[in-house]
């Protein structure tokens, strides 16, 4: 007889200590002194709320979920006076400890992984998120990319999300170390992202070349009038502002304000950070969203562009005439007068 099976045994982690949970909720504590807001994580590094890139909860939701054994994020970008961003080092993080400018700022760092970590700073201007993908060549061997990636903004206008306590899926608790934040003006960071990755932070921004020319200004000017910025949601409001600067350049910078309706100075902030896209927002997306509203396009060719002309109709079939004509008459006169005998 067959002796029966024992189901299998499943390892959980154990708790983290009550040591820990101090350590973490003192990195919250810290950041939140200086303004910062948070995202909640599920599990990992996934968050666990829809729209948490514009909605970072405070202190005491990040405590809270931190009490149920859950991990807790930053919202790079955020933050008051001075936002809060991080360098993401996945290669070789003596970078970041052998940097001057981040010596004894706000570190996070996992047990099992020294070579990685994350460098936290403050700067009072919007820095764009980059990444710098480490690569490795399967026939040559050869190592491309540094593996650092600038948590800042993302490419919609909304945070990014940086882990700072919880436990990493490994197995490993996340740890924090340093004494401070280092205050860093845009042109410092520009500086090390050149030094790390050989490339330029802030990059200009350049019209893709198109098959066909956008439609005039004017077109996408009347079909924005049925747009109303307030009926969208944020991604969809960046969409619209990416696909004027991505099609029309600064020439349609007066068009986004006026259409855009934000704060002082929102507009023209959130301008300044799109560049080169390799997937951008066009006019469509401004077209797809008028449509919707009920906005119908002009009839009148743009300008510039000649209308097709219509096809004429061919002209309707007259009766023979001429010397044709006299000679089939003549046949139908002699054909009559055979049937009547005549």
């Amino acid at each position: 007889m067959l002796a029966p099976i024992e189901p299998a045994r499943v390892h959980s982690p154990p708790a983290p200590s009550a040591e820990l949970h101090k350590h973490w909720r003192t990195v919250v504590r810290i950041l939140a002194a200086r303004g910062a807001g948070f995202v909640l994580i599920s599990a990992g590094k996934k968050p666990q709320d829809k729209g948490w890139q514009r909605h970072p909860v405070d202190e005491a939701a990040a405590l809270a979920h931190l009490a149920r054994g859950l991990n807790v994020g930053l919202a790079t970008g955020a933050g008051s006076p001075l936002r809060l961003y991080a360098f993401d080092m996945d290669h070789d993080a003596m970078r970041g400890y052998d940097c001057a400018a981040l010596e004894g700022s706000l570190t996070i760092a996992r047990e099992n992984a020294p070579d990685k970590a994350k460098f936290i700073f403050a700067c009072p201007d919007e820095l764009p998120g980059r990444k710098d993908t480490l690569r490795i060549d399967k026939k040559t061997g050869q190592v491309r990319g540094s593996g650092t990636e600038l948590l800042a903004l993302s490419s919609t206008g909304g945070c990014q999300n940086c882990v700072i306590a919880g436990m990493h899926a490994s197995g490993a608790p996340i740890r924090w170390t340093g004494h401070t934040i280092a205050v860093l003006d845009a042109a410092v960071v520009a500086e090390l992202w050149r030094a790390w990755t050989g490339q330029e932070l802030f990059r200009t921004y350049v019209p893709r070349p198109s098959s066909a020319p956008p439609p005039a200004l004017a077109v996408v000017a009347d079909a924005l009038r049925r747009v109303d910025p307030w009926s969208l949601d944020y991604d969809q409001w960046i969409s619209v502002l990416a696909a004027l600067k991505h099609d029309y350049g600064d020439d349609a910078l007066d068009l986004a304000v006026h259409w855009g309706q934000g704060r002082p100075g929102e507009v023209e902030g959130k301008w300044a950070t799109f560049g080169d896209h390799p997937r951008p927002s066009t006019v469509r997306t401004i077209y797809r969203l008028a449509l919707a509203a009920g906005w119908q396009p002009p009839r009148q060719p743009e300008p510039g562009r000649t209308a097709r002309p219509k096809r004429r109709s061919p002209p309707p079939r007259r009766a023979s005439s001429g010397r044709n004509g006299s000679l089939l008459r003549r046949l139908t006169h002699q054909v009559v007068r055979f049937m009547h005998g005549g």
